[in-house]
């Protein structure tokens, strides 16, 4: 108004002196007069002109050619790119599968040669990511015949390949010491790191073997290392159910996130290794159906595992080491290793979880026991001769609960670095820390950052015993990624300025040896992802145009098909919170379709994506291609990712806001954003406003729906194996937010999605379309928990869609093209009739 006030002043002016300049002569017309007059009138209008586009408002648009996605073109694999593991063999070789003839490749940096390790056809498959060249490269161990178990659990068939005599696939060495002609499952096998000796140990049926090679090639007859491992279907003494060498359920979905609990000395002499006794953690049972009509399979098959859900009995954790060689010479089974004796500390805690193990030095381990709330560590030195620990520190946090980091480290263990912060210190960023594990001190020495380092790369001593320290953060946004440098307390940014446009940096791995020459980089986005290798010394030198030594795998096929298609904008958005003023803001992503306009007289309905789980992060730059990226791309549907409180990598503030309290908060600031952004974009039609999310989001999502009061925001809705009740849910996530239900029971009342009264759930549910959906081989999110949500919508009385999918798990990755047209449908049916219904209001 006050602009638009000033320029009608100055108009006023102007007519005034133009009546004056016009004004003629006696005798004559004022021809210079007119020209001037007519001259200012014609600056008026300019003026008038730039004033009208100086105050209207800017109208976003973008425009992208291309066809557009499909959902066969988000779940074929033609969009996703390889990222098939990468190894240093050496400092200057790799080994990794060729994209292009499926053969393993080793290639020199030195000479730029590369030669085929194992030729492979074309039709061969073996799994690259479990692909193991022993210590001095004379043999390599594969795998085939791979069988999931479960998220990171596998069984197949190992086998080893004589790489000097060349031998073809059929005839390599298959580890199998109870039957010469018949290939066994495995569940684990790894290489001793010794040079001299071909050494290796494997795990089967819960028990650990250990097994050489000789010289020319032979397998030596397999040594049990433990007798005590025990399944349900052959429980040891008739009850017991013991784990050696790999993780129970529990260990390996929430704490280890691996498919293995056992580590070699750096020198090869001794095993560490965890056992689980889970003979006390309650089982759960599900059916599954099978595919086949076989009048044989009448019936249907029960599957049973060891869960433990929040508040009930968890899984006994001990660690142990043994002497291979020492059992080899008695060949006497010794039932199970020397047990390392827990500190005082930890046993004051009655319940634990071991966290961390990892070789220090040849006799020296590090450990981490967690108390069972998981806000309270011991770290420890456990020398191998005598078992006896030693505390290097004691980490605490009272505003919320501990993250697990493995330890780098130096000057032959006496020194570690690690992931930490917001502890005794109260740092409010997760940062890069020093410990002494020999100071009766306890020294803790921390880096101070304003963003959060998320993985440690690389630790490098120096000669004046500075050591410089390598890492990934979120160094200028919480969605990057970064490589940094750390050298003291000097923080410094190694690929903030190249120019690559490339922001999310992953998988990083530094060559061999103490001051590496080479880094394989994997740039994840914000385009498609490429793995290369660089030179150390040139990425040091800042030059902004860097340029790779060589390139392992660039997804070209991937690329040729993404320049293709319509793909949509991708934006970012910070907003402030009312709950967080002045403090971390919400993040936010918005995907505009290709051909997008925000003109008013263009309403687009609002899709939002959420998950919402503690320190989990939706908006990032990665490179993606999912079902969101379709509904924009094909649909014309805008997309919202947002990450408001509990979300990670802003600092420990923003995530500890959902402590002792899931269900609120990080659902509130989903509404809030949701209706700021209807507030802020014209473009967005209220009535068209949707929800979804899958597991914590699929929780998310309902808690959306119970908590969206007036206005009105979400319409539409659907929850993908959602967690209903936290009771329901395992002991070691749940309780490292929400403590036990015996000691926070009025939280877990509260988050329940159950418990509200039928009046509250018919009054939110039943004026939002809701979708239900769930896979009935859950062994992560039971079956249970739809189960039990469904029953109460029914006793409400609330019509709402339902789709079941028999046999499959928390993925649902046989069924994902159905599963996205199911949600597909839902959404635009729900859209177009909301709209319908706004018109029809109008």
């Amino acid at each position: 108004m006050h602009h638009g006030g000033s320029a009608n002043y100055a108009s006023i002016r102007s007519i005034k002196q133009f009546q004056e300049l016009a004004t003629p002569e006696a005798g004559g017309k004022n021809w210079k007069g007119v020209l001037i007059a007519l001259c200012v009138i014609a600056v008026i209008c300019a003026l008038v002109i730039m004033a009208i586009a100086l105050l209207a408002p800017t109208v976003e648009t973008y425009h992208r050619d291309g066809q557009p996605l499909t959902l066969y073109d988000i779940t074929d694999g033609s969009l996703s790119p390889s990222y098939k593991e990468v190894q240093w063999l050496s400092d200057k070789e790799l080994l990794y599968q060729s994209d292009t003839n499926n053969s393993i490749i080793v290639h020199n940096l030195q000479n730029k040669t590369t030669s085929i390790l194992l030729d492979l056809k074309a039709s061969e498959r073996i799994d690259s990511y479990k692909l193991a060249p022993s210590a001095e490269r004379r043999f390599l161990l594969y795998t085939k015949d791979t069988r999931k178990v479960y998220r990171h659990t596998t069984k197949a068939s190992y086998r080893i390949h004589d790489l000097d005599n060349h031998q073809w696939l059929n005839a390599s060495l298959i580890i199998s010491p109870f039957d010469d002609h018949r290939p066994l499952l495995l569940q684990y096998a790894t290489w001793a790191p010794s040079t001299v000796e071909h050494k290796l140990v494997f795990v089967h049926e819960n028990d650990i073997y250990y097994q050489k090679l000789s010289q020319e090639g032979l397998l030596e007859n397999a040594v049990r290392l433990t007798d005590t491992g025990a399944t349900d279907q052959n429980p040891r003494n008739g009850t017991e159910v013991i784990y050696n060498g790999i993780p129970d359920w529990l260990y390996e979905e929430e704490i280890l996130s691996s498919d293995h609990a056992v580590w070699w000395s750096p020198d090869s002499k001794y095993l560490a290794y965890l056992s689980f006794n889970d003979t006390e953690v309650q089982t759960f049972a599900f059916d599954t159906y099978g595919y086949d009509a076989n009048p044989a399979k009448q019936y249907s098959n029960s599957t049973k595992i060891r869960y433990p859900k929040a508040g009930t009995k968890n899984p006994a954790v001990a660690l142990y080491i043994v002497d291979p060689e020492a059992v080899s010479r008695t060949r006497r089974v010794p039932g199970e290793g020397r047990r390392v004796e827990e500190p005082q500390e930890v046993k004051e805690f009655g319940e634990w979880y071991i966290t961390t193990v990892t070789w220090l030095a040849p006799d020296k381990l590090f450990v981490r026991w967690t108390n069972r709330y998981q806000n309270i560590s011991i770290l420890a030195s456990c020398p191998a001769s005598t078992l006896t620990c030693t505390k290097i520190y004691r980490l605490e946090s009272r505003e919320g609960w501990l993250e697990d980091s493995p330890p780098f480290p130096l000057d032959d263990g006496a020194k570690i670095v690690m992931l930490s912060g917001n502890h005794a210190d109260q740092r409010q960023h997760q940062t890069v820390c020093r410990f002494s594990t020999t100071s009766a001190s306890f020294d803790m020495n921390c880096v101070n950052t304003n963003f959060d380092i998320t993985e440690i790369l690389a630790v490098q001593s120096n000669t004046n015993k500075e050591e410089t320290i390598y890492a990934l953060a979120a160094y200028d946004a919480p969605r990057n990624r970064h490589i940094i440098r750390i050298t003291g307390n000097d923080v410094k940014c190694l690929t903030c300025n190249l120019t690559r446009n490339c922001t999310y940096y992953d998988d990083v791995r530094f060559s061999h040896g103490e001051n590496p020459d080479y880094i394989v980089v994997t740039c994840r986005g914000p385009n498609v992802p490429y793995t290369q290798v660089w030179q150390l010394s040139h990425l040091l030198s800042g030059d902004a145009d860097l340029k790779e030594v060589h390139e392992v795998r660039g997804n070209k096929k991937v690329q040729n098909q993404v320049d293709v298609k319509a793909i949509p904008h991708r934006k970012y958005l910070e907003v402030e919170l009312k709950s967080l003023v002045n403090g971390p803001k919400a993040q936010v992503e918005l995907l505009l379709p290709p051909k997008f306009t925000g003109h008013a007289n263009k309403r687009y309905s609002l899709l939002i994506r959420v998950y919402g789980g503690p320190g989990s992060q939706e908006v990032h730059s990665r490179y993606r291609m999912d079902f969101e990226e379709y509904l924009a791309s094909s649909q014309e549907v805008v997309i919202a990712r947002i990450d408001g409180r509990g979300s990670g990598y802003q600092g420990f503030r923003m995530k500890y806001e959902v402590n002792r309290n899931l269900g609120f908060n990080e659902v509130k600031d989903q509404l809030e954003v949701a209706q700021y952004l209807l507030d802020n974009h014209q473009y967005l039609d209220p009535a068209r406003v949707g929800i979804w999310g899958w597991s914590y989001g699929g929780y998310a999502t309902a808690r959306a729906v119970l908590l969206d009061n007036a206005p009105q925001v979400i319409r539409c809705a659907a929850s993908v194996a959602p967690v209903t009740d936290w009771k329901l849910y395992d002991t070691a996530y749940t309780e490292r937010f929400m403590s036990t239900p015996e000691d926070n029971p009025k939280a877990y009342e509260n988050s329940n999605l159950m418990p509200y009264s039928t009046d509250s759930l018919y009054w939110h549910f039943a004026r939002t379309s809701f979708l239900l959906v769930h896979g009935t081989a859950d062994d992560n999110v039971h079956f249970q928990q739809a189960a039990q949500f469904t029953k109460a919508l029914m006793k409400a009385d609330i019509l709402f869609k339902t789709q079941i999918y028999p046999d499959e798990d928390h993925s649902i990755r046989r069924l994902r093209f159905h599963l996205y047209h199911t949600l597909q449908e839902h959404f635009l049916t729900c859209f177009e009739r909301e709209a319908q219904h706004d018109k029809d209001d109008d």
